[in-house]
């Protein structure tokens, strides 16, 4: 049995060569994480901390648009390319306009401040009529369009508010007992503030005109001086004359 395994022994040695090999050629970096950074309330701001090792923060671009924010970028050496390309969701009331970066130790920290809190907006109620006249609009706008039941109840019973971008519908009648109290979360791009309804026939229609779409918003990334770089940088600038 010996002699009979003896000649697959080179073959084997072969194989172990040819995968210490393979381990250990130089090949472009790629990680995967199944842990995506995430918007952290952090008192009146909002933190975001991503990883990005091997990347320089000046490759690092930030972008802000319809409340996401993507951090992308790549820095490629000679024997690896780093890279990192993230998708992030972001709270409603993250001010992405005043926003900062900084980068350091291969991690990008971004802070954004919270926005101030936005009335309640009440969306009035109309009749048949006021839906006839903005039907024969000809230039009419991309919107939403809800409509809901609401046998038994009059425009007058019903209430119509949007706070926090949630559209809360209530009403009550003792005239015929009906009862409404729903609550729909609305898309980013809904304009609360140019909604209308009416209800005709126990039918409640809610029109909400779409925001035109907003351009990105970029956030420069600040180069953050730490540990023995800042200790290097302060004794050059103790002989500076």
């Amino acid at each position: 049995m010996l002699a009979m395994m003896s000649p697959l022994v080179p073959m084997f040695d072969a194989m172990d060569a040819l995968a210490a090999e393979t381990l250990l050629a130089p090949r472009s970096a790629c990680r995967l994480e199944c842990n995506s950074p995430q918007a952290r309330e952090a008192g009146d701001t909002y933190e975001v901390c991503v990883r990005a090792p091997g990347v320089a923060p000046s490759d690092v671009t930030i972008e802000a648009a319809n409340g996401r924010l993507r951090v992308y970028g790549k820095t490629k050496t000679a024997a690896h390319t780093h890279f990192v390309d993230y998708t992030i969701a972001l709270p409603d009331d993250a001010d992405t306009h005043e926003a900062s970066a900084s980068g350091a130790d291969g991690l990008i920290t971004l802070c954004m401040p919270k926005k101030e809190a936005e009335p309640a907006t009440h969306i009035e109620v109309s009749t048949a009529e006021g839906m006839r006249t903005e039907a024969t609009e000809a230039d009419t706008p991309p919107r939403y369009t809800l409509t809901i039941v609401a046998a038994g109840m009059a425009p007058s019973d019903l209430c119509l508010s949007v706070e926090k971008g949630v559209l809360k519908v209530s009403g009550s009648t003792q005239r015929t007992g009906a009862k409404l109290d729903r609550s729909y979360r609305l898309p980013k791009d809904a304009d609360a503030s140019s909604a209308h309804a009416s209800c005709v026939d126990g039918i409640l229609t809610i029109t909400i005109p779409k925001k035109p779409a907003a351009e990105a918003t970029r956030i420069a990334v600040r180069t953050t001086v730490t540990g023995a770089d800042a200790a290097e940088d302060e004794n050059e600038m103790g002989v500076m004359v």
